[in-house]
């Protein structure tokens, strides 16, 4: 029995056992049974993939529901009459077929009468922005399969939209693939995202905009809807507190990374992961990991490889450091070639600045989220047009996906700090696995040092001035070369760490130096 074939039978079983209800909580299900006596891989990868099965989920009540505000409910329904009432004193004769009310806003369906045309409705548009009293105001013309144009407008007060909401029984555990419910669009349908279709994002938006608590959702709607065994997580926290949280976590490949000499050697340890498994693919004759772990769970090969998801957050300090055509160079591997192996990527930063969102990455990530940006600039540098600088805030995000034309507007669900809190030390409770056990790096984490790295060092310590610029002018190389081997010197305590407005200093004696190239560089 194929993968596909047997979880549809077992999620069927499931439901039945559910006698209607919508999501099967706290039970352990092994989504890749082996028949005893049946085992893949070697004895540690056994006893490794027999704990990863047993994953226990969290209870879906630790995570909090969405409140509805039924007085305002109804307010907007008096909006309605209002609206007509309006309309029809400046010569606008409309029918209200339809409301519809999301957790941001408020969509008036309407029908214009006959010899009433767009145009007179369009040139209307501060009148319905003054008698609907709204902030915000948009008209769609173009409602597929119906004759009806759409009248946008904000709600007085915002319904937090919990994640809690979004997810089901059957996103839950219904496929192999990564799948996941990111928010719901003004018309309130939930929006999905594939990653074998979309297999990396990159995310955009202003502090306070939302962006940080719709990585976390992410992050917890894998650890609810996935087991160990079919996604694996890797956290780059530039930051060093954002994802500190999710430490011990069995998803986790790695603790959460925040130092910069370890990205370096995660990207490459991905670059070579990535390889790999397109050796292990071209042996069994598949295209994709996804027919991989279909193959050889049927013939009891070898054992299923998991998906991996990155998530950066802040890309704008990776880019910043010394080493960033390193970093990019790597990224734009990942971007490239890591959809058919199962690798995928989330790059968020605060500043969507063309120096961090490169055009070869914009190039390889056609799929991208804006929250509120600062102007439209930004906005054109993210979503290759205007419009997020007019969001709202508050999980409100454009979507460019690249299989749709047009941007989705959409609502992001909100975790708070205890849901994320509580979640996690659930599993951590139900689940001792260790992170780390189940893959080792392949290469130390760390860069290989710069061939200047020596001579500089000397210099340095004999004028006894600290500077990227004096480097660059020296050994005739450019800015991102010479502050790499700066932040190599300091890696290695030949000068000091920045700061602010002040120059480093040197901290070394040539004597030092030289000993330390003896013994720990080995040069």
């Amino acid at each position: 029995m194929g993968v596909y074939s047997f979880l549809k039978q077992k999620l069927k079983v499931e439901e039945q056992m559910d006698e209607g209800e919508n999501m099967d909580v706290g039970r352990t299900y092994s989504e890749f049974p082996i028949e005893k006596g049946e085992h893949l891989g070697t004895k540690e990868e056994k006893k490794k993939q027999e704990e990863v099965r047993q994953y226990v989920y969290p209870d879906l009540g630790l995570l909090e529901n969405t409140s509805k505000n039924p007085i305002e409910e109804k307010g907007v329904r008096e909006r309605a009459l209002l609206l007509k009432r309006a309309l029809n004193a400046i010569g606008i004769d409309i029918t209200i077929v339809d409301i519809h009310i999301s957790s941001r806003f408020a969509i008036y369906e309407i029908e214009l009468k006959a010899g009433i045309s767009v145009k007179q409705l369009k040139n209307a548009y501060n009148d319905i922005k003054y008698y609907m009293q709204t902030p915000y105001l948009q008209i769609i013309t173009g409602i597929p399969g119906k004759k009806t144009i759409g009248l946008v407008t904000s709600r007085d007060t915002v319904e937090l939209l919990r994640l809690k909401e979004l997810l089901t029984y059957e996103e839950r555990k219904s496929t192999q693939k990564l799948q996941l419910v990111i928010g719901v669009d003004i018309w309130g349908k939930k929006i999905e995202v594939d990653f074998s279709e979309t297999p990396h994002l990159l995310i955009a938006g202003t502090t306070g905009s939302g962006k940080s608590m719709f990585i976390h959702s992410i992050i917890l709607s894998i650890l609810y809807c996935k087991t160990p065994n079919l996604c694996r997580l890797i956290l780059i926290d530039t930051k060093g507190y954002e994802f500190t949280e999710y430490e011990g976590v069995p998803h986790l490949l790695f603790p959460p990374i925040s130092k910069l000499e370890k990205v370096i050697g995660i990207l490459r340890w991905l670059v070579n992961e990535m390889r790999e498994r397109y050796e292990k693919m071209q042996k069994q004759g598949v295209r994709d990991i996804w027919a991989y772990n279909d193959k050889v769970f049927t013939n009891r090969e070898d054992s299923i490889l998991p998906e991996i998801l990155i998530i950066i957050d802040d890309f704008y300090d990776l880019m910043a450091s010394g080493t960033a055509d390193i970093i990019e160079e790597n990224i734009c591997k990942l971007v490239q070639m890591s959809r058919a192996a199962g690798i995928h990527l989330i790059i968020s930063t605060q500043r969507p600045s063309t120096n961090v969102i490169t055009g070869l990455i914009k190039a390889n990530i056609p799929n991208r989220m804006a929250f509120t940006v600062t102007n439209s600039i930004d906005s054109k540098v993210i979503l290759d047009s205007g419009g997020a600088e007019q969001l709202l805030g508050n999980g409100d995000m454009l979507f460019k996906a690249a299989y749709e034309k047009n941007l989705i507007r959409m609502q992001t669900p909100y975790v708070s700090d205890d849901e994320i809190h509580n979640v996690v030390q659930a599993i951590k409770e139900k689940n001792q696995i260790p992170a780390t056990e189940s893959m080792d790096l392949k290469e130390e984490c760390t860069y290989e040092l710069d061939a200047y790295f020596a001579d500089a060092g000397y210099f340095i310590i004999e004028k006894q001035k600290v500077g990227i610029g004096m480097l660059q002018r020296v050994f005739k190389i450019g800015f991102n070369r010479a502050a790499r081997i700066m932040d190599q010197l300091c890696q290695y305590g030949v000068v000091s760490e920045e700061m602010g407005t002040k120059p480093r200093s040197v901290l070394m004696t040539q004597e030092e130096f030289e000993v330390l190239l003896q013994e720990r560089v080995g040069k």
